[in-house]
């Protein structure tokens, strides 16, 4: 009755809802209470999720292809790393020169400083080996200015660059990381634990 009578909409009685169960479950192991009542309220419905968008290998290529083709390498090399490596773009511009080995890279994410190894697909150890050879920084894809993109270089990056040669509008580099995923799901090599450990 209390979750109907909420003047909310339904992802806040939701919210509401799972925060009360929380605190009964807390207040039934100190022995507060014996039952808890909002586990068994009904919840409205969580609303349908909008599929993810995965850009095909095809969209990949004709972004690298464009920035190939204007003289921008360092972009180019950076939209392989996240189409076929399946990194964030916060991960992929602290990499260094000694993240990679010829067939793995090593991925930090920034926020937790948490770790995890990524099995290099051919192509794009082929492509880090090229880039190699042009870089001239530890950091493999310096910044403008500087070794290491800010936030603010990499939110200005979007919104130059990324906004003249993305495919079609809506498309972000976040997204491209969704082309690495599907590719290794299509191949019977990786199972569903490994891409997902990888991601």
């Amino acid at each position: 009755d209390w979750l109907l009578e909420l003047n909310t909409g339904d992802e806040a009685k939701r919210k509401a809802a799972s925060l009360l169960s929380q605190v009964f479950k807390f207040a039934m192991k100190r022995d507060y209470c014996n039952a808890n009542p909002a586990a068994l309220a009904d919840r409205p419905s969580a609303p349908d999720k909008q599929p993810t968008f995965c850009p095909p290998p095809r969209m990949v290529e004709g972004i690298r292809a464009a920035l190939f083709e204007a003289k921008r390498p360092r972009d180019a090399y950076f939209i392989s790393v996240m189409a076929y490596a399946g990194l964030r773009p916060g991960e992929a511009r602290i990499l260094t020169w000694d993240d990679w080995t010829n067939d793995s890279l090593i991925v930090t994410a920034p926020k937790t400083s948490d770790w995890r190894p990524v099995k290099l697909l051919e192509p794009l150890a082929a492509d880090l080996g090229e880039w190699r050879k042009q870089a001239k920084t530890e950091v493999m894809f310096p910044g403008e200015r500087i070794p290491m993109w800010t936030d603010s270089a990499y939110n200005n990056w979007e919104k130059r660059v990324w906004k003249d040669f993305q495919p079609m509008p809506g498309v972000t580099p976040y997204q491209l990381r969704h082309a690495f995923v599907s590719l290794l799901l299509r191949d019977p090599a990786y199972n569903r634990m490994e891409v997902a450990r990888m991601a």
